[in-house]
């Protein structure tokens, strides 16, 4: 369902006789009466915000047409205006954010580089209370919405760390937010909770920073950790000043924390601030080898350190000022991906009732990800293939490598045994092997850091499934640090 909202509409009637105040009332009324769902078909997806800041609608009729009728004259004329305010392609004008994530994400990275040509939009979202504060209320403001949503700092915070290398984000925010923000940010978050604390320690002198650690095949493998290596290490004095939030991110990029225990989360920030500092050391020694040309000429990440929003200057003799310079875009953090065994995330509604969280913290030789090896045992013996994009999802994200432990492979068969029961009783009439059944139904899958849809066919709908509410959103899941949310789509 789409809500469209006119925050103000400043009405002006031509006629050639004068209009009774009656009758402009009873066509405003008619205005107001349109259906916004009708009016807003197409525009926008679930949870998609298309904000406009203003819009010139024309419309004409006879003085004695029937109320009804002017309205759908009007509703006509407005759905034209917006597809018209669309196609011209003025970002000024026209915002589209497909979350409320991507919507805080834009704000703290403008907002940090000082652009506040978008603050009528967060006001209009409830972002912000007004639109005319300083870009640190802004931040504040960004801040205290993702304490208040906790299920949306990791998508924030990784939309923000991709997007570096084309916008600057990360430094901008480095920059421009407090590190008691960023703490404040960490310990609310599942994926960064247990290095952010291991990491205030180590600061204040708990933990010794230079202790040599054991690396792990997880950081020598991420993509997303050798770009924030690289990164670090062509920026060496700016990334000392940041090194503890680098280490946290660092490290919550590589291995998202849920599930860890605090002596494996302990050891994995140890070596994200060592591979940190020996990205700097090696940038001090290039340095030091390299010839200081006089004229050296500034690189991007130079550039993009520097980057400022300098205030627009008033032409001479003319009476509007130019348009503020654009910032370019975050990149997008989503993908689809096709699934033909959709209905394996349905059972993760049933993991905390099966007892498996309680089980796996009691267990005192867990291994260092415990929680995922047995995800990973349980969609096995489910018999889902490892090579379907839901296997992945229901493991958190990525598929653990090392093999599990005789007690967790035990533990996750006597679970699918359990749920293969449940079904048994509760919905006799699915067709056996009952748990295949569930799982084995195509689908979509929207995927982004800390965020799942699963989008199914509205045709494939299950009364047997439904019946037992096993297809609800499983929703916000703090023990994977993850959303998973589960649409039917017409």
């Amino acid at each position: 369902m789409s809500l469209m909202t006119v925050d103000r509409l400043r009405t002006t009637f031509h006629s050639p006789v004068p209009l009774a105040d009656d009758r402009c009332d009873a066509w405003q009324s008619a205005f107001a009466a349109q259906d916004a769902d009708s009016l807003a078909a197409g525009l926008v997806r679930e949870d998609e915000w298309l904000l406009i800041r203003h819009l010139r609608l024309v419309a004409r009729w006879r003085a004695d047409e029937v109320d009804a009728d002017v309205g759908q004259v009007w509703g006509k004329a407005l759905r034209r205006s917006i597809d018209e305010a669309l196609a011209s392609g003025a970002d000024s004008n026209c915002i589209r954010y497909s979350s409320h994530r991507e919507a805080i994400a834009d704000m703290l990275y403008r907002s940090a580089l000082g652009e506040r040509t978008r603050q009528w939009a967060w006001q209009c979202m409830g972002l912000i209370e007004r639109a005319d504060v300083d870009c640190g209320g802004v931040l504040d403001s960004g801040v205290r919405q993702l304490l208040h949503s906790p299920e949306w700092i990791w998508p924030v915070l990784q939309r923000i760390v991709a997007g570096e290398e084309a916008t600057a984000a990360l430094t901008a925010l480095l920059r421009g937010m407090p590190a008691s923000a960023w703490t404040k940010l960490f310990a609310a978050c599942p994926q960064t909770v247990p290095y952010a604390r291991w990491m205030g320690d180590a600061i204040h002198g708990a933990s010794p920073l230079t202790e040599d650690v054991a690396d792990e095949p997880g950081m020598r493998g991420s993509p997303a950790a050798r770009r924030l290596l690289v990164w670090a290490q062509a920026r060496s004095h700016f990334v000392q000043r940041h090194v503890a939030t680098l280490a946290v991110l660092l490290a919550a990029l590589v291995w998202p924390a849920s599930g860890s225990t605090n002596e494996v989360s302990r050891q994995r920030a140890r070596l994200a601030w060592a591979r940190l500092a020996g990205a700097l050391s090696r940038a001090e020694v290039a340095k030091s080898a390299k010839p200081s040309p006089s004229h050296a000429t500034p690189t991007p990440g130079d550039l993009r350190e520097d980057m400022q929003i300098e205030p627009t200057q008033k032409p001479r003799d003319e009476h509007d000022e130019p348009a503020p310079r654009e910032l370019p875009k975050l990149p997008d953090t989503t993908a689809w991906q096709a699934t033909r065994h959709a209905g394996l995330l349905f059972w993760l509604s049933r993991i905390a009732a099966s007892g498996a969280l309680e089980w796996l913290d009691q267990q005192a030789d867990a291994p260092a990800d415990g929680l995922r090896l047995l995800l990973r045992e349980l969609a096995l013996a489910m018999d889902v293939p490892d090579d379907d994009p839901a296997f992945a999802v229901f493991c958190g994200g990525t598929v653990p490598q090392a093999e599990a432990p005789l007690s967790i492979a035990d533990k996750a068969g006597s679970i699918v045994n359990q749920w293969s029961t449940w079904l048994a009783d509760a919905a006799p009439d699915l067709p056996e092997p009952r748990i295949a059944t569930v799982c084995k139904r195509d689908g979509r899958l929207r995927l982004e850091p800390g965020w799942v849809e699963l989008h199914l066919p509205i045709a494939s709908v299950d009364t047997s499934i439904r019946r037992i509410a096993l297809d609800l959103d499983p929703g916000w899941l703090p023990w994977l640090g993850c959303v998973v949310r589960i649409h039917y789509d017409e």
